[in-house]
């Protein structure tokens, strides 16, 4: 084989394992991302929730609201606490990364209470758009769930 072939062979092989590492990378990054967002939740910690958020974030909860700025988010969360949501759990269906962008589409579940007191069981689909931080991080910029 040619010096040039092997030097392209090389080339490709590298851009190829790094693009994989970098996906791996960012998905374990969005796990937990994911994790943190339950134990905060599961601890009832608004302000954590909050933070967990980019600056100009966006939620899109079932309400028919619009939540666009940080006081806004923690103001829905401390509200969702304080009705007691609890027992949070999220389970990835799909993440596809695309640059400084992913993609991520789970299915969640939780319980709350009934006005007699007793557990409802609630649940259904959510989607995050993650946006990578300049510090490697990621967090989700929207998030939209039924």
């Amino acid at each position: 084989m040619k010096q040039s072939n092997w030097i392209y062979t090389i080339f490709l092989l590298s851009t190829l394992l790094s693009s994989s590492a970098f996906a791996n990378d960012a998905d374990t990054a969005i796990k937990a991302s994911n994790l943190s967002f339950e134990y905060a939740i599961n601890s009832g910690d608004a302000n954590a929730l909050t933070g967990l958020y980019t600056p100009d974030a966006v939620l899109l909860p079932p309400t028919d609201e619009t939540l666009a700025k940080p006081a806004a988010i923690r103001q829905f969360w401390e509200e969702a606490l304080k009705d007691g949501i609890r027992n949070v759990k999220l389970a990835n269906f799909d993440t596809r990364i695309e640059g400084d962008t992913a993609y991520q589409a789970l299915i969640w579940s939780a319980e709350t209470s009934n006005a007699d007191g007793s557990t409802k069981y609630i649940g259904g689909n959510m989607v995050n758009i993650f946006s990578r931080q300049l510090d490697g991080s990621w967090k989700p910029r929207m998030q939209s769930w039924n």
